[in-house]
């Protein structure tokens, strides 16, 4: 009834893009950004797609991320809690970012530190809310963006230079 998919970097999730790779009858469940890698849910029929869509709008699915951040987090965890809005475009991307108001779309992450580096932290993200760039937001919010993330940080505490 689904096929669970390993996304590569650089694969746009869209149902055209899945269909030109698996064939007609396949139907994207959710998205991962452009250049995260993970997991993809396919659902097979229409109607596995929107019993899986239901169920992640229940909050009946868990998502578990994992991301090196730049800098060392203090804290073994955090959870940030905000609302997300468009705020400007870079390299033809939009930026989200926290509303002063509760404007925008409600956004809640959770975060474990798993380890510490000498210049960054390894952390488990379980976003609770399925929003736009919300862990890379929530991350650089908390001042440890995700390493070579250049859309939400301009300079990286952390030496360690590598593509991504």
């Amino acid at each position: 009834f689904i096929k669970i998919v390993n996304k590569p970097a650089g694969f746009i999730c869209e149902d055209v893009n899945v269909r030109k790779i698996l064939g007609p009858q396949h139907f994207l469940i959710h998205r991962l950004d452009k250049e995260t890698t993970g997991l993809l849910l396919i659902a097979k029929t229409k109607e596995v797609k929107e019993r899986f869509i239901s169920l992640f709008s229940e909050k009946e699915i868990e998502k578990e991320y994992l991301a090196l951040a730049d800098g060392i987090y203090p804290h073994q965890t955090a959870r940030k809690e905000t609302f997300l809005e468009k705020k400007k475009s870079f390299s033809g991307q939009t930026i989200w970012g926290s509303s002063q108001s509760q404007r925008g779309l409600y956004a809640l992450t959770n975060f474990e530190v798993l380890a510490r580096g000498s210049k960054a932290t390894f952390f488990l993200c379980r976003p609770i809310t399925g929003r736009t760039h919300q862990i890379r937001v929530h991350l650089a919010e908390l001042g440890h963006p995700i390493l070579i993330d250049r859309q939400y940080a301009e300079h990286f505490r952390c030496p360690i230079g590598f593509s991504r």
